[in-house]
């Protein structure tokens, strides 16, 4: 049996080290975890970003409750994020319109995007800050109630919204969207692409799309592969997938093999594609003729894994 659970580990933002507690949600004292000072840590989040010290060495800053008084209002503007050892984890959403101005941030450093924190955050520090940031995501995108457009509520310690229409009182949960991405193969070559958006203009990655209602990944990668590549693939083998906070999916790692090698970019969302083998990929990688994704991402980790079978 593969182990896909070790697989996945491996991936970054995965092997989050909280125990989430999920049967105990809804019994949480949100007032009562802003007294433990010494126990709880604060996950502060802004625009999508976390805060990061400006002193060396660069360091990822949790705030203590005690640190963090200033900014809690309100008990359930907290999100309950888990256990680690004594420290009880929460985020919370910063709605300042510039912190960069508040002498109350300037002490601490400086908000940075969770991409360019990789390069200081350790595995574990990454996978508890997007998990806090897909959660904050989540918050704030499902403010009213989808079924009757009524405000809601925050409850079971930020992991259900509550409609507070009486005559509605649906519950909201947290959603994670499903991506498929997948290295396309034939014979002894693999298939990068890339987007004109993509920067810098030398960066290629791997077919990827949302999973539609309706169809099985299997069936995702088909579908993706052939509209964006004209490629029809007869064998699709899953390999590992990766929480992906950007801003709230599951990504979901295969390998797909090709019946041929003419591709034809069919709906103009890739600018370029181009067959190598994993010879030509190192080689072009290594003279910076092209420029593959970010170790973080699991499409790095999909080709790493290819170019190792040589």
């Amino acid at each position: 049996m593969i182990n896909h659970l070790l697989i996945s580990s491996q991936n970054y933002f995965s092997n989050n080290p909280l125990d989430r507690l999920s049967p105990n949600r809804p019994d949480i004292d949100l007032d009562q975890a802003l007294h433990e000072e010494a126990s709880t840590l604060i996950v502060p989040i802004w625009q999508g970003k976390h805060l990061a010290s400006i002193e060396e060495p660069a360091r990822v800053v949790f705030l203590s409750t005690a640190e963090a008084q200033p900014l809690i209002q309100n008990p359930n503007q907290l999100v309950f994020l888990g256990k680690r050892g004594g420290n009880d984890y929460f985020a919370i959403h910063i709605q300042e319109e510039d912190p960069s101005t508040n002498p109350f941030w300037q002490q601490w450093g400086t908000f940075e995007s969770l991409r360019s924190l990789g390069k200081i955050a350790t595995l574990a520090e990454g996978a508890i800050l997007g998990y806090a940031q897909a959660m904050i995501y989540w918050h704030s995108t499902h403010q009213f109630c989808g079924r009757c457009g009524t405000a809601t509520r925050s409850d079971w310690a930020g992991h259900v919204r509550i409609c507070q229409n009486p005559d509605c009182g649906k519950k909201h949960f947290p959603r994670t969207d499903p991506a498929i991405i997948t290295l396309i193969t034939y014979q002894d070559q693999g298939l990068l692409v890339r987007q004109s958006q993509w920067q810098p203009a030398n960066r290629f990655s791997l077919v990827a799309g949302f999973v539609e209602p309706g169809e099985s990944l299997e069936e995702a990668v088909q579908r993706e592969v052939m509209e964006e590549t004209g490629l029809e693939v007869n064998e699709v083998e899953y390999q590992s997938s990766q929480p992906w906070p950007f801003p709230g999916s599951i990504m979901l790692g295969f390998r797909a093999e090709a019946t041929h090698q003419n591709f034809e970019l069919i709906d103009q969302e890739l600018e370029k594609a181009r067959w190598f083998t994993r010879a030509q990929l190192k080689d072009a990688a290594a003279a910076k003729e092209i420029l593959l994704s970010p170790k973080m991402s699991i499409s790095r980790m999909l080709i790493d894994a290819w170019l190792k079978e040589e």
